[in-house]
């Protein structure tokens, strides 16, 4: 399982299918698309409320404790 973690945002890139809504619903602007890999990149959490995290369909995206 390939993960990226940040803070208290972990995205599972075996199950995101890329469709960046994580990244569209962020109202900060504080996710990106890594140019290389195609992937999301994720920021801090969003003071504890992150609202990627309710916008992946996938539920690629997760908070962890």
């Amino acid at each position: 399982m390939q993960n990226h973690e940040l803070g208290v945002i972990i995205i599972d890139y075996d199950i995101c299918v890329g469709c960046y809504a994580c990244v569209e619903a962020c109202p900060f602007h504080a996710n990106f698309i890594d140019p290389v890999e195609k992937v999301p990149l994720i920021c801090d959490g969003c003071n504890g409320d992150p609202t990627c995290v309710k916008y992946c369909y996938k539920e690629a995206i997760r908070v962890v404790e």
